[in-house]
């Protein structure tokens, strides 16, 4: 799933929102990352058990009824 798909997702979820920069530094910020499972698939036949549309389901409804869990952790 690219970020612009994430991105539709998310405003279809909960509605347009347009984040603001946050330039801090972050210690663990990565500048880019790729995960692709096709390697896994063909080497071992692993497949997910949970399809994206359930995952991002399933983390919407935590933030849902969290509504403050990113800035209890620091993110």
């Amino acid at each position: 799933m690219s970020l612009a798909e994430l991105t539709a997702w998310c405003d279809a979820r909960f509605g347009i929102h347009a984040p603001l920069a946050d330039l801090r530094p972050r210690t663990y910020d990565i500048p880019w990352v790729v995960m692709d499972n096709r390697d896994a698939e063909s080497d071992f036949g692993w497949q997910a058990e949970i399809s994206m549309e359930s995952l991002l389901t399933q983390i919407a409804c935590h933030a849902e009824r969290n509504p403050d869990w990113l800035e209890r952790s620091g993110l």
